[in-house]
């Protein structure tokens, strides 16, 4: 099993950025994936623990198995083309 981190906030300032939270949220949840939700508005301290790996400050960010993925639409391609599934170890 894969271990799966979602760093997101409850307080999107953009309708896209609650848009890709979202997203993330459903596909994981889909897949019926355990994940945690980190949730830098109320856990800021993890934000460094999330630059340590992605090297980057956007959010959402996924993080499987160490591995950093922070564009949606890469991980939406993920999905459609199933190296998703593979990455999470279903």
């Amino acid at each position: 099993m894969s271990t799966v981190k979602l760093f997101s906030t409850s307080v999107p300032s953009t309708q896209k950025l609650k848009g890709d939270i979202s997203t993330l949220k459903w596909l994981l949840d889909s897949k019926k994936t355990p994940y945690e939700e980190i949730d830098l508005a109320v856990d800021n301290d993890r934000r460094e623990e999330m630059r340590a790996v992605s090297n980057k400050t956007t959010l959402p960010q996924l993080h499987i198995n160490g591995e950093a993925y922070c564009d949606v639409g890469q991980i939406q391609e993920m999905e459609d083309n199933g190296e998703l599934r593979v990455l999470l170890g279903q």
